[in-house]
């Protein structure tokens, strides 16, 4: 192989492991907005249970 064609090589070779490292980056993205909604939906639920808890404390005054 000539020099062209190893530099054409190495560059396929970045362009292959540049486009891994994407494919992986867009899978975290997935799970970091799954535990978000995740979380959204704890702090729901929390406040639900926060104002519930409220409502037993004023009931018993």
């Amino acid at each position: 192989m000539g020099e062209l064609e190893n530099k054409i090589a190495e560059l396929q070779k970045r362009i292959e492991f540049i486009e891994e490292r994407l494919e992986a980056l867009d899978i975290l993205e997935e799970r970091v907005d799954y535990i978000e909604q995740s979380l959204k939906e704890i702090l729901q639920d929390v406040e639900l249970l926060r104002i519930e808890l409220q409502n037993i404390k004023q009931n018993r005054a």
